[in-house]
C-alpha cells in the first residue's frame, strides 16, 4: 500500500494536516459542533430585530424630514 494512506508520509501539505487532525479529533469536534448549537438556540431569543428601516438614516435626509 502506498505511504501515504499509512500515514507515513513524510510531507503533507497543511490542508492534509488539518483533515487529520480534525479525523483525529472528531469526538471533541462533535462536541464543540453540539455546544455552539445549543448555545446558539438559547441566545437567539436574545436578537433584536429592527424592521424600521428610517432608523438607520441620519435626521438630516429628506426622507426622514
Amino acid at each position: 500500500m502506498n505511504d501515504r494512506y499509512n500515514g507515513n508520509s513524510e510531507k503533507q501539505s497543511p490542508l492534509e494536516r488539518v483533515a487529520a487532525f480534525i479525523v483525529d479529533k472528531r469526538k471533541a469536534f462533535y462536541l464543540l459542533y453540539i455546544g455552539v448549537a445549543i448555545f446558539c438556540i438559547f441566545s437567539s431569543g436574545r436578537t433584536r430585530i429592527n424592521d424600521d428601516l428610517i432608523s438607520y438614516l441620519p435626521d438630516s435626509t429628506e426622507t426622514r424630514q
